[in-house]
């Protein structure tokens, strides 16, 4: 006759337990990386408000410490407290070993307003190819596409 024992059954409630928990994470991040995150549309004066207010540019440029990704995500984690909805811009300069910028965008009634976190400038969708476009002979835009939250955007340099 087999008697019920806390000891046999512990560890396999455990492991059944874990295997749940994994399988219910990794559905959760399909899910997520199928459904594209909502922005909800800011007005402009808002906006220019709030980047006016914010401070994050005055913050000193370190190397690998407070670099361009740490201005995106502090204007990004900043600009929540005030209930507006920003998005990280990934520019990565083709053919150039990885290099690139990150900036920052939100959305307002006049479309897709891009954020400079470093110098608190701010251009519309036109501005932000011209710019890129132009900057220092870099190149041109090729593609700009979406995942979990993050615009990517290709530039083309060309022959260097």
């Amino acid at each position: 006759m087999r008697v019920w024992s806390d000891e046999n059954y512990l560890p396999k409630i455990g492991i059944m337990l874990s295997v749940a928990i994994a399988i219910s994470y990794s559905i959760t991040l399909i899910i997520a990386s199928l459904c594209p995150p909502v922005y909800l549309e800011v007005p402009s004066a808002r906006l220019q408000r709030f980047i006016e207010i914010d401070h994050t540019e005055n913050s000193t440029y370190v190397i690998g410490l407070h670099d361009c990704r740490w201005y995106a995500h502090t204007l990004q984690d900043n600009a929540k407290a005030w209930n507006i909805s920003m998005e990280l811009v990934t520019i990565n300069w083709q053919y150039d070993n990885g290099t690139g910028h990150m900036i920052d965008r939100s959305k307002t009634e006049f479309g897709w307003e891009y954020i400079e976190p470093q110098t608190d400038g701010i251009m519309n969708y036109q501005g932000f190819l011209s710019y890129y476009d132009n900057l220092d002979g870099m190149g041109s835009v090729t593609s700009m596409k979406h995942f979990n939250g993050v615009a990517w955007v290709e530039v083309d340099i060309g022959d260097r």
